[in-house]
């Protein structure tokens, strides 16, 4: 955090949509402005639950594009104008298309993306097709990041197999626990389901998709 202090920093996202990486890089937004630092907040549309948990003194632009293959050019407009220090941006998406940008206009753009999923596996010949692309543009513009966030060692493992530096990438979990963290783990269980267990069990919640690996949990509890 003390390399970023008197540094611009800009934090991109597509929208606002609920998620848990779109969750992420607005706590990390808000923990830096919090220590004062140079923060700006640029957006492809407003839309999307999180909005609200933004800090309302973090200068915020929103480009009002529902597609962000769209804002290509007005995000590299903003950027122009805005000169950040450090772009950070999260999602497959929005980092190849920060990737992309820095290869084609930005070569001195200190870019930092985080890298969330792993590939997981989907039988859909469309989804299949979807994901070699992105793996080819993963490969060839990835590079160009000067930090890639892993959230495990299991993405960095994926991460190295498109053949980027391994200096490059380095591992950071997910900022997930919240301040009150232990008084909540302290309050009484209330829910019925949960106490007619008379077994230990695991609850993990997600959405059911292949990057969300739940058959990797499954077979890993099977063991």
């Amino acid at each position: 955090m003390e390399k970023l202090k008197n540094k611009k920093c800009l934090f991109f996202l597509p929208s606002f949509t609920g998620g848990g990486a779109e969750g992420v890089i607005i706590q990390v937004a808000n923990e830096l402005k919090r220590q004062k630092r140079n923060i700006v907040f640029l957006i492809s549309n407003s839309d999307g639950v999180l909005k609200g948990k933004l800090d309302k003194n973090i200068p915020l632009t929103n480009l009002n594009n529902k597609r962000l293959l769209h804002s290509f050019f007005l995000i590299k407009n903003f950027i122009e104008s805005a000169k950040p220090d450090v772009v950070f941006t999260t999602l497959m998406h929005s980092n190849i298309i920060m990737c992309i940008l820095k290869a084609l206009f930005f070569r001195n753009m200190n870019l930092i993306i985080r890298e969330s999923n792993v590939g997981g596996i989907d039988l859909s010949i469309f989804q299949n097709i979807k994901k070699n692309i992105y793996t080819l543009l993963k490969f060839f513009f990835y590079p160009y990041a000067n930090k890639i966030i892993a959230v495990s060692n299991e993405v960095k493992k994926e991460l190295m197999q498109l053949k980027i530096s391994k200096n490059k990438i380095f591992v950071l979990k997910n900022p997930t626990i919240p301040r009150n963290f232990k008084a909540l783990a302290n309050q009484p269980i209330t829910n019925k389901w949960i106490l007619k267990k008379k077994i230990p069990f695991i609850l993990s919640i997600g959405r059911l998709t292949p990057q969300k690996n739940f058959s990797f949990l499954i077979k890993l509890i099977a063991q």
